[in-house]
């Protein structure tokens, strides 16, 4: 499986493009991995205006890549905290990381 996402207007528009390609839809402002794919959630929060905070814990029963498309001009930075013990790839524009709690791409991975 194969979920591609890119920068967008706002924090809200990403998840639901996510949760698009899971086959179920963002309720209160998250979503749960359909039992037939895994098991686990997407969960955003928004403690201040400006900060956006995405929790994602999933175990999937098969690999899913994860693209990230680059844009032009986008406002957004996100910054990742990977702390999965289990190690996986994101395709991030032309390059992959293997990101997982003991990687050096792993902890602190921001990127635009």
């Amino acid at each position: 499986m194969t979920i591609e996402f890119c920068a967008i207007n706002k924090p809200e528009d990403w998840m639901e493009m996510v949760a698009e390609q899971f086959g179920t839809s963002v309720i209160n402002d998250g979503f749960t991995i359909p039992s037939s794919i895994g098991s686990g959630f997407f969960k955003q929060y928004y403690p201040l205006p400006w900060l956006t905070l995405t929790y994602i814990s999933f175990i999937a029963y098969e690999p899913i890549t994860m693209i990230r498309r680059s844009v032009e001009n986008s406002k957004w930075i996100p910054v990742m905290f990977y702390i999965n013990e289990h190690k996986h790839e994101q395709i991030i524009g032309t390059s992959t990381k293997t990101v997982g709690v003991d990687t050096l791409d792993g902890i602190f991975h921001a990127f635009k």
